[in-house]
């Protein structure tokens, strides 16, 4: 007698897609003065964008850290934001890094692109109040920052 073949239920491979690091950066330049966004909201946007089900960075390494480089990547030992860097105070020509907030409002410590108390300032700088955590911690959170989330649906992204 034979055996009934057995029937396995298709689970379909997620697909992923990898996001360049030059189109992260432009997606973080484009949000807005005063608007947030997260770094897994972009993952999520592209990957919808490409078809895919999720998304991440493509290989380790810098961002870019100014405009002018944003397309010709090249190694960067350290960026500092601060105002005595060379740069001056001139944020128009930063990748607002500084506009990335975790999932639930806290001030992301990104090291070699922004620390959190120069995270703190532009993001007060741009009218945002900020919840300092426990006594002895570095921990900011971004008061009412659900309100403040950038709807990256409405981005009109180059070579779409």
């Amino acid at each position: 007698m034979n055996k009934p073949e057995r029937i396995y239920p298709q689970n379909p491979r997620k697909q992923g897609k990898s996001i360049s690091k030059q189109m992260f950066a432009t997606i973080v330049c484009l949000i807005p003065f005063g608007e947030v966004t997260t770094c897994e909201a972009i993952y999520e946007m592209w990957a919808k964008r490409q078809g895919a089900d999720y998304c991440n960075l493509e290989a380790a390494g810098l961002l870019p850290f100014t405009k002018e480089i944003l397309f010709q990547p090249e190694p960067i030992a350290r960026i500092d934001l601060s105002p005595d860097n060379g740069l001056g105070d001139d944020a128009d020509k930063l990748i607002p890094y500084w506009r990335l907030v975790s999932e639930r409002g806290y001030l992301i410590d990104f090291g070699t692109y922004v620390s959190k108390e120069i995270q703190k300032e532009r993001l007060e700088a741009e009218g945002h109040s900020i919840i300092a955590g426990r006594e002895g911690t570095r921990s900011y959170r971004l008061a009412n920052y659900k309100d403040k989330m950038f709807d990256l649906n409405r981005l009109v992204l180059p070579n779409e």
